[in-house]
């Protein structure tokens, strides 16, 4: 019985930690809504999809993007098929977004506003939809349309950008506890456009090294322009920045970086750490130490090579700033959500886990105490009937 019993016990203590554990989940969803973001991912359906119609001037008829042959103050109207799968009607918002790299050394034909300013004719310039939202009704299609006005003066090599479609959540997304924010998915088709076969090179050119934070993380970004209206693939690159004492406090190697015509990638640098050049401002691991800095740029792509180095000042203030933004910081006050998400489930298992482990000891200490209890009963009890006997036995 008594077995039953502490087994009844530790089914209560059970019961309660998964409880916890419980509560804890229904916490993290009520006020931490990005994770309902993430959940809402698995399984979920775009519902729509795009096909662009090619025209006669498309210059490869098997591609599924547009690579179009036109003429110095050419108007064109593009037309791409929009088909909603689903068995509700849904909006598509639109869009005409010039390409630009990031800073993965990736060509980016969804982020609007970025313009190098060596690009002349950028595509979201040129192209100016019929409509800028496409309401669809359940399971059936609509024919998108935007113009294309090209300049009056011919131009050699091309202009990249790219059609983006997307499709307009239900409802109204909020943010705050008890919300469940809603997905955004999105097509892209790209848009290339050439009036010449004459050959365009790209050309390189560093605009600039400085000390920025870039995702929490302090880094030396270094603008690395292709300057010339040609697509630029398989470029290989490698950076060393040092110090005024020729010690290398960041280093870099890139291979199969791609860059848009006429744009700027911020190629950025994690520092090694170390000292100042004064030998007195520590900087750790991951962290700027003010001083003067030189940075060497090898840049290779199809069998040409370029090398540039710049000169470049982080003052003492410029690194404090740097610095007190980055995760490592103590003045850091605000983690990425995710980080700060799991580092809180992580606290949180680990005290449960913890008490889980006090109260089984104390149990198991209880059930102790109780045998040697009964124990030692049991021999008073064995004791007081051996003097009895003997007594009778006298």
């Amino acid at each position: 019985m008594k077995t039953k019993k502490v087994n009844r016990t530790k089914q209560r203590v059970l019961a309660v930690v998964v409880a916890l554990l419980a509560l804890l989940g229904l916490m993290l969803l009520d006020f931490v809504p990005a994770l309902r973001v993430q959940a809402a991912t698995s399984g979920a359906g775009i519902g729509f999809y795009v096909q662009a119609l090619l025209p006669e001037n498309q210059r490869d008829k098997n591609l599924t993007y547009f690579d179009l042959r036109v003429q110095p103050g050419q108007s064109q109207t593009l037309e791409v098929q929009v088909v909603n799968e689903t068995n509700e009607a849904i909006t598509v918002d639109v869009a005409a977004i010039s390409a630009s790299t990031n800073r993965n050394g990736v060509i980016d034909y969804k982020t609007p506003g970025i313009q190098d300013k060596s690009l002349l004719h950028p595509f979201s310039g040129l192209a100016r939809w019929e409509e800028e939202s496409l309401s669809i009704p359940a399971r059936s299609s609509v024919t998108a349309r935007v113009t294309v006005q090209l300049p009056a003066d011919e131009y050699d090599g091309v202009v990249l950008g790219g059609l983006v479609f997307t499709r307009r959540p239900e409802g109204a997304a909020q943010s705050g506890a008890g919300t469940t924010l809603q997905n955004i998915y999105s097509y892209v088709i790209g848009v290339q456009l050439s009036e010449t076969d004459t050959p365009v090179q790209p050309d390189f050119e560093l605009d600039g090294v400085q000390g920025e934070v870039v995702n929490y993380e302090a880094a030396l970004v270094h603008g690395i322009r292709n300057k010339a209206a040609a697509i630029a693939k398989g470029v290989s690159l490698h950076v060393v920045v040092r110090n005024a004492a020729g010690a290398v406090v960041a280093e870099e190697t890139r291979t199969n970086v791609d860059m848009a015509p006429n744009s700027l990638m911020p190629l950025a640098l994690a520092p090694l750490g170390g000292t100042g050049e004064d030998g007195q401002q520590n900087a750790g691991p991951g962290a700027l130490a003010p001083g003067d800095y030189t940075s060497e740029v090898n840049l290779t792509h199809g069998g040409q090579s370029w090398q540039y180095q710049q000169s470049f000042t982080i003052t003492g203030n410029r690194a404090n700033e740097i610095n007190a933004g980055t995760v490592g910081s103590a003045t850091q006050s605000q983690l990425p959500l995710n980080t700060l998400l799991f580092v809180l489930l992580g606290a949180a298992v680990l005290v449960i886990v913890i008490l889980f482990i006090i109260l089984m000891r104390m149990l198991r200490r209880r059930q102790e105490t109780k045998e040697l209890n009964r124990l030692r009963r049991q021999r008073q009890e064995q004791l007081r009937l051996r003097r009895e006997y003997a007594k009778k036995e006298s």
